[in-house]
């Protein structure tokens, strides 16, 4: 796995072999929201025909919104940081797996934790409020943090996205289409960073879900 997602090529290794496997798109960086990416996201995974039109649009402003909240929020204030996001894709027998990662600091970091909201205290609290709305809570004040975040929970509670497990510092959410419900735990060790992983279904299990 490490040498066909590219893995070798983003780390200080002296083995950096290259397979290709046609199943896998190789890890992608990149410091922009970059639609052409995107695109190649979207021709990867339509080119059977078993993901519906409406499923790849949502597809596209998930990725988009991820991209834009690693460039635009994870590096705020944080200049020691380089400015990017890591993206990986892979075909399985019946899903698609989706692996988004940026390195900034961290969706709870960029949420306020005053006030009324107080008890608020552990991180997957903090994630899980954003999820839902609270632009209250949002410290940077651009609309993405009232927007994005619950656009993204509601592409897996409207059966979009199967599921979703979301880790940033200590929060770790998973998200899981049916039961519209956000499950919170505290990892041990904190993830210097955010990582979004989902799952997207070919048109026949969705068929089945819906």
């Amino acid at each position: 796995l490490f040498v066909e997602s590219g893995f070798l090529a983003h780390v200080q290794s002296s083995n950096i072999k290259t397979e290709y496997n046609n199943n896998k798109i190789r890890i992608i960086s990149g410091n922009t929201v970059d639609t052409m990416v995107i695109k190649e996201i979207i021709d990867f995974i339509s080119t059977d025909g078993k993901i519906t039109n409406i499923h790849l649009k949502v597809l596209y402003t998930i990725i988009g919104e991820m991209m834009n909240n690693a460039i635009r929020h994870a590096y705020d204030e944080n200049k020691e940081y380089t400015q990017k996001w890591l993206l990986f894709v892979e075909k399985a027998s019946d899903k698609y797996k989706f692996t988004l990662l940026d390195t900034g600091v961290t969706i709870p970091y960029t949420v306020n934790k005053k006030s009324i909201f107080e008890n608020l205290k552990n991180d997957s609290s903090l994630v899980a409020s954003a999820l839902e709305g609270d632009t209250l809570r949002s410290r940077t004040g651009f609309a993405y943090r009232g927007k994005g975040l619950p656009d993204i929970r509601e592409s897996v509670f409207c059966g979009f996205v199967d599921k979703m497990n979301i880790i940033s510092r200590k929060a770790c959410c998973q998200l899981i289409y049916g039961k519209n419900l956000i499950n919170k735990s505290e990892l041990g060790c904190p993830l210097r960073g955010t990582l979004y992983y989902w799952e997207l279904l070919n048109k026949e299990v969705q068929n089945d879900i819906n």
